[in-house]
């Protein structure tokens, strides 16, 4: 996960306060859980933190960051989720795995999931992208081989 210091650099979501009570919950996953609940702005706000950090390396930000209407909250007892999409233009040269800037516009779909570390029980942020569609608004393909036995 990004460093709060990464988040702030990049002037997404979370203000000083927010990272700090973000900081403090970190350790405390019954507490954090109980405050994305709570204060719904708050859990959208790191996962916005979270993925913006890293995509903006990648994709200038056109509309940005966005959660997708209805398709966020808490998720079983011990989970909260977001799923969310990016809209950006690949224009940063070579940052993308050494992909020259297509100066394509790209819609990044993801989800990300905020749980408890088990042997931690720290929060984990996992987050899933769609690379499949990114690679194809790219222009790119995928070539899977299937494995044949010796």
């Amino acid at each position: 996960m990004p460093s709060p210091t990464d988040w702030q650099e990049r002037q997404h979501a979370l203000n000083e306060e927010e990272v700090a009570r973000y900081l403090e919950l970190q350790a405390d996953w019954p507490a954090l859980l109980e405050t994305l609940t709570g204060d719904l702005e708050f859990g959208l706000k790191i996962v916005e933190a979270d993925s913006v950090a890293v995509l903006s390396q990648w994709f200038t930000a056109t509309d940005g960051w966005r959660e997708e209407e209805g398709r966020w909250g808490l998720l079983g007892d011990n989970a909260f989720g977001v799923a969310w999409e990016y809209d950006g233009i690949h224009d940063v040269p070579f940052a993308f795995n050494g992909l020259p800037a297509s100066g394509r516009p790209v819609t990044v779909r993801g989800f990300t999931l905020l749980g408890p570390d088990p042997d931690s029980g720290r929060v984990q942020i996992r987050r899933y992208v769609d690379w499949a569609g990114v690679f194809g608004q790219l222009g790119l393909t995928l070539n899977w081989r299937i494995p044949v036995p010796p």
